[in-house]
């Protein structure tokens, strides 16, 4: 009787054994899953993001080289259109670089490259050209008027190209930082 109670005890201390074996793999097997799963969407964002950077990238390039190259008003005119059409267009994707704030500290960037501050400048040269349209719609120019709508042009140009310049380099960062962060 002995002999048959040591073998019941071993085989339930058996299972029992088993049992938490097979707990702990899940347990492992579960963290290890969370971990894939965190990864693939963080890499699934990223790749989102990369993409809407990319675009804007591309739209900036040509806009900073002809505000450099032309300092006009209808290049300030252009870069204008350009920063509405970028208005727009961030509407639309935001999302998806948002979605880089779950995962991803952005604020050091922000800041390091001043953001919140770049807004408002772009946004107060958009009024000031507007607001030389109406000048010159409005009178018929003489010398003097001429040398002051070309020096507030200018002025508005060298706004939009720093701020443009700043967002490209901003983006580098992002995309520099995004890749450093998703090696496998």
């Amino acid at each position: 009787m002995r002999d048959f109670m040591l073998i019941i005890l071993g085989g339930v201390g058996g299972a029992v054994v088993s049992w938490a074996g097979n707990l702990i793999n899940n347990l492992i097997n579960h963290k290890r899953e969370i971990k894939r799963l965190t990864y693939l969407r963080k890499l699934e964002v990223c790749e989102n993001a990369m993409g809407v950077i990319g675009t804007m990238r591309d739209k900036l390039v040509p806009i900073l080289v002809l505000a450099k190259q032309d300092p006009t008003y209808q290049t300030c005119d252009e870069v204008s259109q350009w920063c509405a059409d970028l208005h727009k267009y961030l509407n639309t994707t935001m999302t998806e670089i948002y979605k880089l704030y779950l995962y991803f500290d952005l604020e050091k960037l922000e800041n390091k490259y001043k953001l919140n501050e770049l807004m408002p400048k772009l946004a107060q040269a958009n009024v000031e050209i507007i607001q030389v349209n109406i000048d010159i719609q409005n009178k018929t120019l003489t010398g003097g008027d001429v040398h002051n709508i070309n020096s507030r042009i200018k002025a508005c140009l060298d706004v939009y190209f720093n701020g443009l310049e700043l967002m490209n380099q901003y983006f580098s960062a992002v995309a520099e930082m995004l890749k450093k962060e998703i090696k496998c």
